[in-house]
């Protein structure tokens, strides 16, 4: 098994860690044809939410659901292969020899 540098260490141990739970009391105010609801300075800390942000609103039952809606991070092929070495993947596995109609 691979020795975990300190800096892994401790991005698990956080990721662990219980985040308290935040329950704060809001009011429903009238913004248009719609309603809001201003979002706690502490919540809004916590999941890095910024003003003019995306989220996503679902209801549930009795429930609101707000998430915040991250980009997702796009991949090049030519970025998901940088540092790849030959030498570094390790050659070819054999298979076996050839049973259909594989060309050697």
């Amino acid at each position: 098994m691979p020795t975990l540098t300190p800096q892994v260490r401790r991005r698990r141990k956080a990721a662990t860690k219980a985040t308290p739970e935040l329950k704060r009391q809001g009011t429903v105010s009238k913004w248009g044809n719609s309603l809001g609801v201003r979002i706690p300075h502490e919540a809004a800390e916590r999941l890095k939410l910024k003003a003019g942000e995306q989220v996503s609103v679902e209801v549930d039952n009795d429930s609101i659901i707000i998430r915040a809606i991250r980009k997702r991070r796009s991949w090049s092929l030519d970025a998901l292969l940088e540092g790849v070495r030959p030498e570094s993947v390790g050659g070819e596995f054999p298979w076996g020899r050839p049973v259909g109609k594989e060309r050697p």
